[in-house]
């Protein structure tokens, strides 16, 4: 898999990030850097946790699926596009948002909002790459992506979120689709 790979990968799964620091600020007063800061580490060091999580499950359960690991992948990236395509065509009403500067609440809905990560992390379990260029790739576009909701949000009206994560959902679904292709590809030959 090469970089520019994992970087739309990252970039389709950190939609979800921006979509909730978009709602964050349309419901926050004062937002300052402080706050940004504290949201913004609180999301990447939940989403790096996530992903080591996925990547140790994946190493646990590679050896006993080694012959399908090409259709896990593509399973997992095909359901992670699936929903994302749902929730943006469909939409979702914000009535009421956690406030985001309570720790407890922050935790939670990192992770939350991280579980897709933890799945991420499992599919690049089967693949051989050096993973502290993808923790640092994945905590680079997190953090854009972050202080991109927070800044952008009260502008956009979440108009953004909702195209974004539609195309997320299109990039997760092209990648699973190259996986597939490369294996049958791979094997015709």
């Amino acid at each position: 898999m090469n970089y520019f790979t994992i970087i739309l990968i990252f970039m389709a799964l950190t939609v979800n990030y921006f979509k909730i620091t978009e709602k964050w600020s349309y419901f926050i007063a004062q937002i300052n850097i402080i706050n940004v800061l504290l949201v913004t580490i609180y999301l990447v060091v939940s989403q790096i946790v996530l992903f080591l999580t996925g990547l140790g499950i994946g190493h646990l359960i590679t050896p006993m699926f080694k012959q399908n690991t090409f259709l896990i992948s593509f399973v997992l990236l095909i359901l992670l596009s699936s929903k994302m395509i749902y929730y943006s065509i469909k939409g979702d009403k914000v009535k009421q948002i956690i406030n985001p500067l309570n720790n407890v609440a922050l935790v939670g809905l990192s992770i939350g909002a991280g579980i897709n990560t933890l799945i991420i992390g499992l599919f690049f379990s089967f693949f051989e790459i050096k993973y502290y260029s993808v923790i640092l790739a994945m905590s680079v576009i997190t953090f854009i992506f972050t202080l991109l909701g927070v800044f952008l949000g009260r502008k956009s009206k979440r108009l953004i979120s909702i195209k974004l994560e539609f195309l997320g959902g299109v990039i997760l679904l092209g990648v699973g689709l190259k996986i597939l292709i490369d294996h049958f590809l791979l094997n015709l030959s």
